[in-house]
């Protein structure tokens, strides 16, 4: 696969001469997991990349280009069916997205938080392990635009009670992000007490169980002639 800069392609030679260009391979799997592809890229031209060793499918490219000193990191999803030719589009430039995960108590959070962003379209997942501070970062992840549900998907008692964010806009337990911006988030978790209702409610139903197996056997004694004095 060949892959374009919008550089390169509108103005190949002294335009691009001095622009350098590497790329990651991503693909969905299962559960829509977000996962890195083994290929390999070399620059073949200023402005130009080769990508080989990729087999037929859906992957998404982030290209990182430097020129001048300024680098600028782009996301594509490209179809590959066999040799392709790939021109990366000006726009919609990815940006990266961090953040800080706390407990509403202040009190340290141990194990760590397993922050999840879900994409509402295609239910596709980025997943980041915070540090013992809260910090987190997806920086190694394209996150496309869009609108993803921010969840804690470890441990199982925690879960997101509030979030602010620069960069993007916060609906809720969600947020929006667009092409090309770093977004910051500020999650306030909470912790759940699920435990304890489930507790009563196991404890209830062995009561009706057992209430249940007196009445049968009650039933089947007498039915067979005897006497029941339980």
């Amino acid at each position: 696969m060949i892959v374009r800069t919008a550089s390169a392609a509108a103005s190949p030679g002294d335009f691009a001469e001095n622009e350098n260009v590497w790329a990651q391979v991503t693909q969905v799997v299962a559960d829509g997991v977000q996962m890195g592809v083994q290929a390999s890229n070399a620059q073949i031209a200023p402005g130009v990349l080769e990508i080989s060793g990729l087999p037929p499918g859906r992957f998404n490219l982030r290209v990182n280009s430097n020129k001048n000193g300024e680098t600028v990191t782009r996301s594509e999803d490209v179809q590959l069916g066999g040799d392709s030719e790939v021109t990366l589009s000006e726009a919609n430039p990815s940006g990266t997205v961090s953040g800080i995960a706390t407990l509403e108590s202040g009190v340290a959070q141990v194990p760590a938080p397993m922050i999840q962003l879900r994409a509402r379209a295609t239910g596709e997942r980025f997943m980041a392990r915070a540090e013992q501070s809260g910090e987190f970062s997806l920086k190694d992840q394209t996150v496309p635009p869009g609108t993803y549900d921010v969840l804690v998907v470890q441990p199982a008692a925690m879960a997101v009670k509030s979030m602010s964010a620069s960069g993007a806009k916060v609906s809720g337990r969600s947020v929006e992000i667009a092409g090309g911006q770093d977004v910051r988030l500020n999650i306030v978790l909470s912790e759940g007490t699920g435990r304890v209702a489930a507790t009563r409610a196991i404890r209830t139903d062995r009561s009706r169980c057992r209430e249940c197996i007196r009445a049968s056997t009650r039933w089947w004694r007498l039915k067979m002639g005897g006497s029941w004095s339980g």
